[in-house]
């Protein structure tokens, strides 16, 4: 066999540097891409939790959803922000209210889980395995009575 010309040399080795550069930037869009979404995500989903609390009212320690129910817009946001949601009595673990997605899904905490949730700044973020594998996060967040 005949060893490679010079111009099979060079157009094998530009054929390398070319496929590594494309790989290399392929990776470095993936990653920012991925960063950038989950940064926009998060906020969105901050600003959701947020929101949602000016429409939490408690009546006898009870957190209740109040919005005007002539409000269209507020309706629809309440619904949505309210698809998976849970309350849940930090002290004793207890499920003070949920939707019934979440009630589908099943997810409770123990209360030592609460309270180290609790003891942590901010809101907590985790990942949970439903359905058939499938993997979502949840963001929990503190309401604070009075």
């Amino acid at each position: 066999m005949k060893p490679l010309g010079v111009r099979s040399r060079l157009t094998l080795l530009y054929s390398a540097v070319f496929t590594l550069l494309l790989a290399i930037v392929f990776f470095a869009s993936y990653f920012l891409f991925k960063k950038q979404l989950e940064a926009d995500l998060n906020h969105d989903l901050s600003d959701r939790m947020e929101a949602l609390r000016g429409y939490i009212q408690f009546e006898n320690n009870i957190p209740v959803l109040k919005f005007d129910s002539n409000d269209s817009e507020a309706g629809l946001f309440v619904r949505n922000a309210t698809r998976y949601f849970q309350i849940t009595n930090l002290e004793t673990g207890e499920i003070v209210t949920q939707s019934p997605e979440m009630q589908l899904l099943g997810l409770s905490f123990v209360p030592e889980e609460l309270q180290l949730i609790d003891r942590e700044s901010g809101s907590t973020d985790f990942e949970m395995l439903c359905g058939a594998g499938d993997r979502q996060r949840a963001r929990v967040v503190r309401l604070v009575t009075g």
